[in-house]
């Protein structure tokens, strides 16, 4: 239309009225007319039409926006130029060996996210406490080292000033932790429904969840477990329209081939987490090998993106720096500078001339002869 709009079609162009016909035999006969749009929508169906406004809607949306990133932001424009962002609705595993970072990446994401005022982000950690959270938070906030700031040992009138800054800052933010005791998906379900304007979920980390009903094991089969619970993941972030950003426990199969790069194999427990999952995100570290190698100030991360279902797998190299917990993009290096023009800037250098022989008189006299 002439705001720029869709035209929509009116409802009965779609729909039709109709009935249920039973014959006398008390057999359904086949319908030769769709049931109203309201029947479908209570039994979940939906229209192709209104799918496509939908689509358009927000191809329109993401047109528009200045972010030009389809979802959430992650804070890293690397990572968001490979998966786009984090979609509303879509379930993202992120996973990665003890130590390798993955903690720290997730909760510089929702950190990030929550920068936004309009934003909230719900962060249930299994392993640790509010006190250990705040902390890497302010770290990665304040740039501040984390161990001098765990055992109270700031030093500076500027790192005190960091401190204030950085906790001041925080505080104003929609960030939201789930103690330990919130163990299974209903009770995170529970938690998010408390929440207004919920935008990102995180949870760390899959495997430490409990079975959905905690009665019930399936006859210890862990594997079987950790299915039924990311598959209660993967729909619950499609009901809620939220995106769910869940850390993974990584297995040991990959220490025995030659290239330790990680697959989708490697995810620990169960087959069906790579199934459930819209994106799976894989940290490496090229020297990594346990406790054995010392880190480095400034570490180079690579952040592989293993499956994606609005694009292709890739990888975005990050800058990881242990001592502020904080995930970065790597620098653009940057281009030496000199005062001597480009070769495409020089005046192109003059052909000499060939000097003509000069004749004589008597060589042109010979020359007509």
């Amino acid at each position: 239309n002439e705001g720029g709009g869709i035209n929509r079609p009116p409802p009965q162009y779609f729909w039709r009225d109709c009935t249920m016909n039973n014959n006398s035999n008390g057999k359904i006969e086949k319908r030769t007319t769709t049931a109203p749009k309201e029947e479908l929508e209570k039994k979940g169906i939906t229209c192709i039409s209104d799918a496509l406004l939908e689509v358009c809607s927000h191809i329109d949306g993401t047109a528009k926006s200045t972010s030009k990133v389809a979802g959430i932001s992650t804070g890293l424009k690397t990572l968001d130029f490979q998966i786009g962002g984090f979609r509303p609705g879509t379930y993202t595993v992120l996973a990665a060996k003890t130590g390798m970072g993955k903690t720290t990446l997730a909760m510089n994401i929702a950190s990030s996210v929550s920068k936004d005022p309009d934003k909230a982000v719900l962060y249930v950690s299994t392993e640790m406490n509010n006190t250990d959270l705040c902390l890497r938070l302010i770290s990665s906030e304040g740039l501040l080292d984390l161990k001098k700031l765990s055992n109270g040992a700031l030093e500076t009138d500027e790192e005190w000033e960091a401190l204030a800054e950085a906790a001041s800052s925080l505080a104003n933010r929609k960030l939201y932790f789930c103690d330990q005791s919130v163990t299974t998906v209903a009770e995170i379900e529970n938690a998010c429904e408390c929440i207004g304007n919920l935008s990102l979920v995180v949870i760390d980390y899959l495997q430490q969840l409990e079975a959905v009903d905690k009665t019930s094991g399936r006859g210890g089969n862990r594997q079987q477990t950790v299915s039924d619970i990311s598959r209660a993941i993967h729909r619950l972030a499609g009901r809620l329209q939220v995106p769910f950003l869940c850390l993974s426990q990584f297995s040991r199969a990959s220490d025995g081939r030659q290239d330790k790069r990680p697959k989708l194999s490697d995810l620990r427990d169960s087959g069906s987490i790579e199934q459930d999952a819209d994106a799976v995100l894989f940290l490496y570290r090229e020297n990594y090998d346990d406790s054995k190698t010392p880190l480095k100030g400034v570490e180079e991360v690579e952040c592989i993106v293993s499956k994606n279902r609005h694009g292709g797998v890739s990888t975005a190299v990050l800058q990881w720096t242990p001592k502020y917990v904080k995930f970065e993009d790597v620098p653009e290096p940057e281009l030496p500078f000199t005062d001597e023009p480009d070769e495409a800037d020089k005046e192109p250098e003059a052909v000499p001339q060939t000097a003509l022989p000069e004749f004589q008189t008597d060589d042109i006299g010979q020359l007509s002869a």
